[in-house]
Order: structure tokens, then C-alpha cells, then sequence
């Protein structure tokens, strides 16, 4: 399961550092609604399992809150230092202060305090992306399609990437009051979100970018794809059926499509389905099978500061690396994202993770 939620985090890594052997390894968006189904299936769990009893609800939340914030703030901060340390040192703009640098005199103080507490807090980033500037007086309005315009508003973010960390927090408010219901239930919000899709899709015609995998309503059918996958992890029949043979099958078929997803030659909704359902169905069998491996579980770990500190990575790379180096842009990225993730799992996450641990057991 660990090595798996790692792939998926190297999927995007290696997606927006554009040059794999030279080339871009597209479609990560997969990668991150996949992360929405392992989440759901987490949160399932931990709701069901331990967060219990009065006072459950507001325990997790705060826990919630101190595994994802304190992380963020570091990266962020470390983010800042960096590219001041560029620019200071360097005089090379780099990352987001390229944006911010740039359009200084277009950026009205009105849209200042927005654009500072969607960097500080991270609600408010996946609505940007339905924002644009207009490029004579600086006005933010709301648009359908973020990428037509210039300056993209996205890029005065400093992690980006956050956007999906945001549609994870709605999705931890709401979830203890879905997540614990009947599977029936589970069912009847997993159709009505993909109705609320088809109907963005079919009837107002949004098949772009922010709509494909960014709107909220559309991707809780894929987080509570995740509370389907815990019923299977505690279904009576579970070991019945997913005999050792059965889950190395599986597991190896979802490794394989994942792997190799952006070579499918098939429209991206029609792929991404069957292979969503394919990961409800395997990520249950996999968790069952490998919670007990410590190795497995640590470089699952990984995966959360691996997605927070890319994009700087990202930014860094392409402003230093010589062009012989650029062509395997990606593999470096990776591998240093990687090693600052590791420092940020042992100096932030783990301690964070003792105290939330003890905050559970003492409730």
C-alpha cells in the first residue's frame, strides 16, 4: 500500500518536472484522484475504528488539522526562504516570486489579502482556480476556464499543488457524517455526484480544466469510493475471495495500469473509471495485507512531503540545472524531493504524528 501511495506521488513529481528522458509524463491527474480514493478509504477507517464516541468528530478534525497544517507551514516557509535567497543572492527570480515580481503593478491591494490567505491557509486555493485577472486593471471575476486567461492567477500560489490538500479538508468536514452511515447510503452520495458531473459535463458542456478534476461535488464520488473500499476491507467474505493468489493479481494489474496509464490509447474519462474502480477494489486487499510492514508504511509516508515540497523543487531545477541535466529534469526532481521529504517526515511529520497519537489515546 505505502509503495503504491509513493508511485502515485512520483506520478505527479514527475509530471511537472516535464522532462522524463526528455519527455512530459502526462495525465498525474489520475495519481490525485487516486489519492482521493485512498483518503476516503482512511478516513473511513479511522472514523469507524477510532475516532468514536462523543467528542469524535472535533478530536479528528483537529487531528486532521495537525497532520496536515504544521507540515504545509514548513514547506511554505522554506519555500519563501528559498526563492528570497535567489533573489537576494542571486538576483534570479524564481517559482512564484517570477509572477508576483511581474505583475506588482497590476495586482490591486484589494486582491492582496486573498491571495495571501489562500498562500498561508490553503482554503481558498482550489477556488482560485475559477478565477482570472484581467490583464488592464488587475480585477479578479469569476471564469469557467482559468486557462485562457494571462496573468493565471494560480501561479501568485507559492505551493500550488495545495489545491487538492484544500478538496481533502472539505471532504474531512463532511465525512463524519456520510462515512458512518450504511453502505446504501455511501451509494446514494456516490450517485449523486456523478450525476452533478454528468450533468457539468453533458448539459453546461465543462470538460476542461478545473471541472475534470478540481470541483468538489464531482470528486466526492471518488473519496467515498474509498468508504466502498472499506466495507470490502471489512466484509466477512474478504478472505474467502481474496485469496493471496487473487490480491498479488490484482495488485500487480493496478501496478501495471498505473505505470504505464498514460500510454493507454483511450479518452481519459473512459480509462480513469475502470481504473478507479480497479483501486476500490485492490487498495483494501493491499492494506490488509501490508499494514504490518514497517518499511512499506514509512515510505508511504513519504508521499504527503513529497507532494508538498516538488514545485519548489521543480522551480529550483529548471533555474539551475545546466541543459545536459534538463533532459532528466524529472529524475532529479524526484530524487531530491525524495531526500528533502525524508527530513520533513523525521524533523515535522513524526513528532506531529507522536502528539496526535496521544491526543487520541487520551480521549
Amino acid at each position: 500500500m505505502g509503495l503504491f501511495r509513493l508511485i502515485l506521488a512520483l506520478w505527479v513529481v514527475i509530471n511537472h518536472g516535464e522532462s522524463f528522458f526528455g519527455q512530459k509524463v502526462p495525465q498525474s491527474w489520475a495519481a490525485v484522484q487516486c489519492f482521493f480514493i485512498i483518503s476516503g478509504f482512511y478516513m473511513t477507517l479511522i472514523l469507524n475504528e477510532k475516532y468514536t464516541g462523543p467528542g469524535s468528530v472535533r478530536l479528528f478534525l483537529t487531528n486532521r488539522f495537525l497532520r496536515l497544517f504544521p507540515s504545509y507551514w514548513a514547506v511554505f516557509v522554506f519555500s519563501l526562504a528559498v526563492i528570497g535567497a535567489f533573489w537576494f543572492f542571486g538576483h534570479r527570480d524564481i517559482g512564484t516570486l517570477q509572477t508576483w515580481r511581474a505583475n506588482s503593478s497590476l495586482l490591486g491591494w484589494e486582491n492582496v489579502p486573498l491571495l495571501v490567505a489562500a498562500n498561508a491557509f490553503i482554503f481558498g486555493q482550489n477556488e482560485i482556480m475559477y478565477l482570472k485577472m484581467d490583464a488592464l486593471n488587475g480585477a479578479l471575476s469569476w471564469t469557467s476556464n482559468f486557462d485562457l486567461y494571462e496573468p493565471k492567477v494560480w501561479r501568485f500560489l507559492f505551493l500550488p499543488q495545495s489545491w487538492s490538500i484544500e478538496l481533502e479538508l472539505m471532504f474531512y468536514v463532511i465525512a463524519p457524517f456520510i462515512v458512518r452511515k450504511s453502505l446504501r447510503t455511501i451509494f446514494f452520495f456516490i450517485g449523486l455526484s456523478v450525476a452533478v458531473r454528468l450533468v457539468i459535463y453533458g448539459v453546461f458542456k465543462l470538460t476542461n480544466d478545473p471541472w475534470t478534476y478540481r470541483f468538489f461535488p464531482n470528486e466526492l464520488a471518488l473519496f467515498l469510493l474509498g468508504a466502498v473500499a472499506y466495507h470490502i476491507y471489512r466484509a466477512p467474505w474478504r478472505d474467502k475471495i481474496a485469496t493471496p493468489k487473487v490480491v498479488v493479481f490484482l495488485a500487480s494489474l493496478l501496478f501495471l495500469i498505473t505505470l504505464t496509464f498514460p500510454l493507454i490509447k483511450l479518452p481519459g474519462q473512459i480509462k480513469a473509471w475502470p481504473y478507479f474502480v480497479l483501486a476500490t477494489v485492490t487498495i483494501p486487499l493491499l492494506f490488509a495485507h501490508t499494514k504490518s510492514w514497517k518499511f512499506d508504511r514509512y515510505i508511504g509516508e513519504l508521499s504527503y512531503p513529497i507532494y508538498l515540497v516538488h514545485f519548489l523543487v521543480v522551480g529550483v531545477c529548471t533555474s539551475i540545472l545546466p541543459p545536459a541535466l534538463q533532459y532528466h529534469r524529472s529524475i532529479i526532481t524526484a530524487v531530491i524531493s525524495i531526500f528533502l521529504a525524508m527530513i520533513l517526515l523525521h524533523l515535522i511529520i513524526n513528532p506531529m504524528e507522536r502528539i496526535r497519537q496521544n491526543r487520541a489515546r487520551s480521549a
